[in-house]
């Protein structure tokens, strides 16, 4: 039988670090929401759930924003409906949101231009909870 170990706890500066650490990655903004090189763009990596009863964010990750959509994934009617719900998340004009890759892959990349990084990332975060 193995000896027992003491889990020590750590200590009040370790706790402290860790917590700030914890609220700089709560505010910072997750990799899927990036600035294009343009600087007057911006790339928004979405994984998309067609057909779902209704349209809504479902998770905001470091990999991509979850999204389900109530359009089937037929004819470009789950693409159209992404941009459309997008825009409308947003805040922004339907013309300034556009397809970038995906147009038949459940991995999208929109870019929306006329807006900040920390606009979008606030009202991502908004429709997510």
């Amino acid at each position: 039988m193995p000896p027992n170990r003491r889990r020590s706890s750590p200590s009040p500066s370790a706790a402290a670090a860790s917590s700030n650490s914890s609220a700089r990655l709560a505010t910072s903004i997750p990799a899927c929401i990036r600035l294009l090189p343009d600087s007057s763009s911006i790339a928004i990596t979405l994984r998309v759930k067609p057909g779902s009863k209704i349209a809504a964010v479902t998770e905001l990750g470091e990999d991509g924003v979850g999204i389900q959509i109530d359009a089937p994934a037929r004819d470009g009617e789950a693409n159209a409906a992404v941009l459309d719900f997008m825009a409308e998340i947003l805040e922004v004009k339907r013309r300034d949101v556009s397809l970038g890759a995906g147009s038949k892959s459940r991995e999208k990349l929109i870019i929306v231009k006329n807006s900040s990084v920390e606009f979008l990332h606030s009202a991502l975060s908004k429709a997510c909870n």
